[in-house]
């Protein structure tokens, strides 16, 4: 499951967290997340998601830090330990730092490598930020796992150069299903996905949730090959 949460400032942690429980993830990620941020509710959201929703494993990466505890980034959770996790700064020109987290986890019936993203959404850093992103998919445990999985918020509404690379590599979700994710409560755009290596999708679904945030999840089933 991938869901940009708009720091759970719309209606609070409680309403992400039913959500999260209703669509019972095994992984999931999460963009724009706060740790004791200006914005949104007070504490560590990741941590606290992860506690409410029996995904006990969990890795937050800041990608802006402000003050000593002020943070804000993404996440990747999990029910089985994550064991290895790495993040890389992608290239910006205008915008706020923007960086890829790149995690394993060795489930009971696959290792899974999984690659988080929240690109730009300004296209001048986009355009180079794309790129980047394939790049390294193309190359993420090319032959070490079972399955490699890139979820997040692309913040792309066109099928650029890069895009259609990096859905020709792997598998996007939007081949199920390319129902709009953003923006609620209308939403018009697909700007998040989910992309699968080594499997294929079962499963793949965006949720209509229109109050939580102002992007809807989506959820999927992964079947190795």
């Amino acid at each position: 499951m991938t869901y940009n949460i708009r720091l759970a400032r719309q209606m609070g942690r409680r309403r992400i967290v039913e959500i999260v429980r209703a669509a019972a993830p095994d992984v999931l990620a999460l963009q724009e997340v706060g740790s004791s941020w200006r914005e949104g509710p007070p504490g560590d959201t990741a941590a606290a998601i992860a506690l409410r929703t029996g995904l006990d494993h969990w890795y937050f990466l800041p990608t802006i830090t402000e003050g000593l505890e002020s943070r804000y980034g993404h996440a990747l959770l999990s029910r089985w330990p994550i064991s290895a996790t790495s993040t890389r700064p992608l290239p910006r020109r205008i915008d706020e730092p923007r960086s890829l987290l790149e995690a394993r986890i060795v489930t009971p019936d696959i290792d899974l490598d999984v690659m988080v993203v929240h690109l730009s959404h300004r296209s001048p850093d986009r355009a180079i930020q794309g790129p980047e992103l394939v790049d390294r998919a193309k190359m993420f445990a090319r032959d070490e796992t079972d399955v490699q999985v890139v979820m997040g918020d692309l913040n792309e509404t066109e099928e650029t150069g890069w895009l259609h690379d990096l859905r020709t590599h792997f598998q996007s979700a939007t081949q199920l299903d390319a129902r709009p994710t953003h923006e609620n409560p209308n939403p018009e755009a697909r700007i998040d996905d989910m992309l699968v290596r080594g499997g294929d999708w079962r499963r793949a679904e965006v949720l209509a949730h229109p109050d939580a945030s102002d992007h809807r999840p989506i959820v999927g089933d992964v079947e190795s090959d």
